[in-house]
């Protein structure tokens, strides 16, 4: 017998009981940051398969042999830079390992190359163009977006 139980079983009923003081931080409950993460997540995944579906009604079903070759490259590179980031644990990662393994120039070039691309990339809301570039949803109030058309 325990105390919590009044005879020889001891059920106790756990939607009423409140927790040991040492596991007070668990919670029950989703703030609305990691809701918004879950949707971000649910977004992504229900593009990635409509898009997929697009690609296979197009292409046949080859294609998802052609997806497997493309995720088999993407995680042996993933492996590569993650050796890389043990061996060499230093900031500007893209541009050192280039300049390391092949040469100044390519890791300069790297650099350059990464540098434009934020600059790109952070640029074209302001510009009012979306994700595809061909013009964003503010066109007609952005003065930006109505001098690329």
């Amino acid at each position: 017998m325990d105390k919590y139980s009044g005879g020889l079983v001891s059920h106790r009923d756990v939607s009423t009981a409140t927790p040991p003081p040492e596991f007070g931080e668990l919670q029950r409950r989703l703030n609305s940051r990691q809701l918004t993460m879950i949707a971000i997540g649910g977004a992504i995944g229900v593009g990635l398969f409509l898009g997929s579906s697009v690609t296979i009604e197009l292409a046949g079903p080859g294609i998802i042999l052609s997806y497997l070759i493309g995720a088999l490259v993407a995680v042996v590179m993933a492996y590569a830079l993650a050796e890389m980031a043990v061996v060499h644990p230093v900031a500007g990662s893209f541009g050192i390992y280039a300049e390391t393994y092949l040469s100044p120039w390519a890791g300069f070039t790297i650099r350059c190359c990464s540098h434009l691309f934020w600059i790109l990339v952070s640029s074209r809301p302001g510009l009012g163009m979306d994700t595809a570039g061909l013009g964003g949803p503010c066109d007609n109030q952005c003065p930006a977006g109505r001098q690329l058309r």
